[in-house]
């Protein structure tokens, strides 16, 4: 009877011991858990501020575009005169001149992006730049865009390059409206 006793008793004992291994390995696995659920809600947090930000930044982009619709749809622009030269000579400083005259109903602001547009028809070659809207350009009301040189790629060289002479066809790009004059280019 002593034996069965025993045996019970140790059978108890190893249950008892595996029951306790058992409660510590759940313990650890809860805390890994925990560890990782914190790492998970902190990961959430940062995705959901990223994501606040991106729709704010698509908001902004809609209201822009919205403004660029409106102003498409009131715009006009014409080029009132040009002057390109192939060195400075516009007005005797500048590579070009180019007179814009608003006669649409809606403002250009400061700062607006223009795009500039030289295909010299000689060459069959197209010149293509950026400059922006120096002041605003009200509606009825004319504006100067002019530059004492070309613009430049990275390692220095002229973007533009045009001979006395050349014809070109001179267009600027405001919004989705284009409006072009053809010009004979000046030393």
């Amino acid at each position: 009877m002593n034996k069965v006793r025993f045996i019970i008793i140790a059978l108890l004992a190893v249950i008892l011991l595996a029951l306790f291994v058992s409660v510590i390995q759940l313990k650890v696995e809860i805390k890994a858990l925990s560890s990782n659920q914190e790492a998970l809600e902190n990961q959430l947090s940062i995705a959901l501020t990223q994501l606040s930000q991106l729709q704010q930044q698509i908001d902004a982009l809609n209201q822009r575009l919205a403004q660029n619709q409106s102003m498409v749809q009131h715009l006009s622009v014409k080029i009132s005169f040009a002057c390109v030269s192939a060195t400075h000579l516009c007005n005797g400083t500048y590579a070009y001149l180019i007179g814009l005259y608003n006669n649409g109903n809606k403002q250009i602001p400061t700062g607006y992006s223009l795009a500039i547009e030289i295909k010299d028809f000689s060459k069959s070659k197209n010149f293509v730049f950026n400059v922006t809207t120096p002041r605003a350009l009200n509606s009825q009301d004319s504006l100067l865009l002019l530059s004492s040189s070309w613009p430049r790629f990275p390692n220095g060289t002229s973007l533009v390059t045009l001979k006395a002479g050349d014809l070109v066809q001179l267009s600027v790009g405001v919004a989705n409206f284009v409006t072009s004059v053809n010009v004979t280019v000046i030393n």
